[in-house]
């Protein structure tokens, strides 16, 4: 049996409506407030003009009702779990020193030529091979100090921090001065699949002018993988770029390196290099990322039972 309404209280007079039974009572309908005298039974109760309203669940709604609630907590906890797999993902550890650029030997405020061929080597953790490297400490509008005197700058169309911030990196792409950087890594896991990130973009230096590729071969070990090619406007910019890339290593020392590849030579075709980061999970990450699938799983066929039973 289902009882749709019970009112209590004095009924209303012959052609009077029940919201006007008290002098001045307001024609709002006021808010339902809900209660739950027992498990299984909720009630929206109202509390209106001297009577009171209550509507009677039956148990068949009850038991929909329930369906539904149970599958609402199978989607949200498969989101939380999917939330906590990314955030112990990105927790890993990373290996690289000093990968935001934010340290160097030069002097606050300045951008400077370094490497083997000029400037020496005073970007932290870094080597500069013997080609043409600029570490740009402050704006890249600010010229640098290099082999060619102070005028070597950006244009103004270089105008957007990386989304690691901060000082970065530019390396010629030019054949007759291609310049790189270099990093050696110890204790890995051979075998292991490391995963490699970091920002990058090209550029003009704003002593030349005409349209530009660049891209970088990134190596790692005896593995190279190439970035997507960049074409640049003359004195244009690119805007920054985040490149993935997975390696496996093969020894337990080996040696990251970024070389940059433009065209055409003199121009010269400039890339940008920041927010370096080598990751490799470790075996609680893949546990609970294990778990973590499994439950989602889990929840997926939950739900499709409780559909079909529905």
């Amino acid at each position: 049996m289902r009882l749709t309404e019970i009112a209590f209280g004095k009924p209303a007079l012959p052609g009077v409506t029940k919201e006007r039974r008290r002098r001045g009572a307001s024609r709002t309908r006021p808010p339902e407030f809900k209660t739950s005298l027992m498990r299984g039974i909720r009630l929206p109760v109202c509390f209106r003009y001297g009577y009171v309203r209550v509507n009677w669940i039956d148990q068949a709604e009850i038991g929909v009702l329930n369906m539904r609630m149970k599958l609402l907590s199978s989607v949200a906890l498969a989101a939380s779990m999917a939330l906590a797999i990314g955030s112990v993902a990105h927790a890993s550890t990373n290996l690289i020193t000093n990968g935001s650029f934010s340290s160097s030997t030069y002097a606050a405020g300045t951008n400077d030529q370094f490497g083997t061929g000029f400037g020496g080597q005073g970007v932290t953790g870094w080597t500069g091979g013997s080609g043409y490297q600029l570490y740009e400490g402050t704006s890249p509008q600010t010229p640098a100090s290099s082999q060619y005197g102070g005028g070597e700058r950006f244009y103004d169309s270089f105008n957007a921090a990386s989304p690691d911030g901060g000082a970065f990196v530019a390396i010629d792409g030019d054949a007759d001065v291609r310049g790189s950087i270099s990093q050696t890594l110890n204790n890995l896991e051979i075998g292991k699949v490391y995963t490699l990130t970091f920002d990058w973009a090209a550029g003009q230096l704003a002593n030349r002018s005409g349209a530009t590729t660049e891209q970088f071969a990134v190596t790692f070990g005896g593995q190279t993988i190439n970035t997507a090619v960049l074409n640049i406007a003359s004195g244009g910019f690119s805007g920054w770029q985040t490149a993935t890339m997975f390696f496996t290593a093969t020894q337990a020392t080996q040696t990251l390196t970024f070389l940059s590849i433009g065209t055409p030579n003199g121009l010269p075709p400039m890339a940008a290099l920041d927010g370096v980061s080598l990751t490799v999970p470790e075996p609680a990450t893949w546990a609970m990322m294990l778990v973590g699938f499994g439950g989602i799983g889990a929840m997926i066929r939950r739900r499709r039972q409780t559909l079909v039973a529905a």
